[in-house]
């Protein structure tokens, strides 16, 4: 009884570790132009068409006159988090001087409610600007100046106020 355990066993995991290992594996396409398709072959007719599907779920018809070879290799993952891929990617930086202005208006007329009486009118206009220079990707030291301009005429016509 023990030795027929044993045997279901081992003959357990050596199914499961090539299950696992085909899990691992995926198909790879190289074509003529230099191009590399990766995922799982669909369906091959030979001398004519293949069908894959890529590792994003699309699918592409190839012509066969197009394929160098198609091999099968092991899945290539990307962990970005792992410390041996640090150097894989590059992180959006930013450096440098930094420019910023704005300007704005605006015009506005009142009156006293009264119908034929005069109104007045008030006016005006804002600017900004901004100079600055980033000495840390999460840090900027900047100088910020605005400037507001306000007009108002007078209601019973002798000018600006």
């Amino acid at each position: 009884m023990f030795r027929l355990a044993l045997i279901v066993t081992m003959v357990f995991c050596i199914c499961k570790q090539e299950s696992a290992d085909a899990q691992e594996m995926e198909d790879v396409i190289t074509l003529k132009d230099g191009s590399i398709l990766r995922g799982m072959i669909i369906e091959t007719i030979p001398d004519s068409t293949t069908r894959i599907q890529l590792i994003g779920g699309s699918e592409m018809v190839i012509q066969m006159d197009q394929v160098v070879k198609i091999t099968k290799e092991p899945k290539q993952v990307i962990d970005t988090d792992t410390e041996s891929n640090a150097g894989k990617r590059k992180e959006h930086s930013r450096a440098g001087w930094m420019l910023g202005f704005s300007l704005g208006g605006g015009l506005a007329n009142f009156t006293d409610g009264v119908i034929g009486n005069k109104s007045s009118s008030e006016g005006g206009g804002i600017g900004n600007v901004r100079v600055g220079r980033m000495i840390h990707p999460k840090f900027v030291i900047h100088v910020e100046s605005q400037v507001y301009i306000r007009e108002k005429t007078d209601p019973t016509g002798n000018g600006n106020i």
